[in-house]
């Protein structure tokens, strides 16, 4: 017989003391409000009802917003006749409760007091039940599932914190001049140079600049496009400048990746790596580039076996890399989405926050995208709306190929380039062999 574990609503019910809230500090701040329906103007997107534990205190509070919504100024009388209407009247304690705090008359020193109080009492009440909840979810994991258990954990447990209508940060223009003009003037300083790092192609970085800190690239196209490659040769490119570039292959192994990095260095066939089938030139080539790869790399590659995307993305943020590949990005699993969640909504929501991670570090992140029959990112339009770069790799047509493409060309259309020029498009030859693409 299988075992019945207590609903979160249950381990709260069994607490043998009540949820922290203060009588006093809520009764106050509806006096308040009651008094001056401004001030309740003012905090009404910071001020929900569940501030107030008191269920009569949440009842009364809600009718003071509809009064103010509808353009009315609170008074006991509009109030009273606007709970009797309602039916809420009795549960809030009749006519003479409203009196009551219309009368407290508190002065207006004690309302940031009292709303303090009720915001830290908020807060432990959100705690409380986040863990209440968060237990819930370890008695009904079954096997197999504690590390997405413990990614919804962690997700509930941060929003726990998190108070309504918070005040967000801002910089205004007067202190956002500084820092702009002296990265303009050491760009005048340095005419020509790149100011962002090399992708290897100096069409693509004379257009946008190079991989600036902070920006997501999508490069999207069919199966067998070459979207892999063409993010394994900026990735090459950066590490020859000495950036640091942290991979995470969900598509292949590591081994895998590692022979398609050696080919492209070495020049060598990848079929003639898999095979063996070497001849002594180049088996010299391969020795020579191991040796120089694993003297000089800066390529990181991850294992990725069953990380989700909170996983994958929490080391992003611990890493000192410059860049970061991720192939691809709709190969990612985020372990706190619900079993209702659709596709589009779980990898819209992984885009959302790769792209809030990149500015919040100012890494360069790379990842592709697969195309869908109508030429257009599939499954999630948040991919194309979130990346600061989106180039399409499409297979060019030819009338002397069984296939009816010539494997040896590409073209790269840029869709996106924010901050720069857009729809341009650029030829490329591919070298499928040793996983590489060359302007021509």
């Amino acid at each position: 017989m299988p075992v019945k574990h207590p609903s979160a609503e249950e381990l709260l019910a069994s607490l043998n003391q009540p949820m922290p809230f203060s009588e006093e500090a809520e009764e106050g701040i509806l006096s308040c409000f009651m008094q001056d329906s401004a001030r309740l103007a003012a905090c009404l997107h910071s001020s929900p009802p569940s501030l107030f534990y008191s269920e009569a205190n949440q009842i009364i509070f809600c009718a003071m917003v509809d009064e103010i919504t509808a353009g009315r100024p609170i008074d006991p009388i509009s109030l009273t006749h606007r709970l009797r209407n309602s039916g809420n009247l009795d549960k809030v304690g009749g006519p003479a409760a409203i009196t009551r705090l219309h009368g407290m008359m508190i002065i207006p020193a004690l309302f940031s007091h009292y709303m303090g109080i009720l915001r830290e009492l908020y807060s432990q009440r959100k705690h409380i039940e986040a863990h209440a909840r968060s237990l819930t979810f370890l008695f009904q994991a079954r096997d197999g599932e504690v590390a997405a258990t413990l990614d919804t954990i962690k997700g509930v447990l941060e929003e726990a914190g998190k108070m309504p209508g918070q005040l967000l940060k801002s910089v205004s223009l007067r202190e956002a001049m500084d820092p702009l003009l002296a990265e303009i003037e050491q760009r005048a300083a340095n005419p020509g140079r790149l100011p962002g790092i090399r992708t290897g192609f100096p069409t693509i970085d004379r257009n946008t600049g190079g991989m600036m800190p902070g920006q997501v690239w999508v490069f999207a196209g069919e199966p067998g496009d070459g979207k892999s490659t063409i993010i394994q040769n900026c990735a090459e490119s950066a590490a020859e400048d000495g950036h640091k570039v942290r991979w995470y292959p969900l598509e292949m192994p590591h081994n895998e990746q590692s022979l398609r990095l050696l080919a492209s260095h070495s020049r060598v066939d990848n079929g003639s790596l898999y095979r063996g089938d070497l001849t002594p030139g180049q088996m010299m080539a391969v020795s020579a580039s191991c040796a120089k790869i694993k003297r000089a790399s800066q390529i990181e590659l991850v294992d990725v076996e069953d990380a989700s995307a909170t996983d994958i993305f929490a080391d992003i943020e611990r890493s000192d890399a410059a860049v970061v590949v991720v192939d691809y990005l709709q190969l990612m699993e985020d372990g706190s989405a619900r079993k209702s969640d659709t596709r589009e909504g779980v990898l819209a929501s992984i885009s959302r926050r790769q792209k809030r991670l990149a500015r919040r570090t100012g890494k360069v992140i790379l990842t592709a995208s697969q195309l869908n029959d109508s030429g257009k990112l599939r499954e999630s339009r948040a991919i194309g709306q979130d990346a600061d770069k989106v180039m399409m790799i499409r297979k060019v047509a030819s009338d002397d190929s069984d296939t009816g493409f010539d494997d040896e060309k590409r073209n790269l259309w840029c869709e996106k380039n924010r901050g720069g020029k857009r729809h341009w498009e650029l030829p490329l030859l591919f070298l499928g062999s040793i996983f590489q693409f060359r302007e021509p």
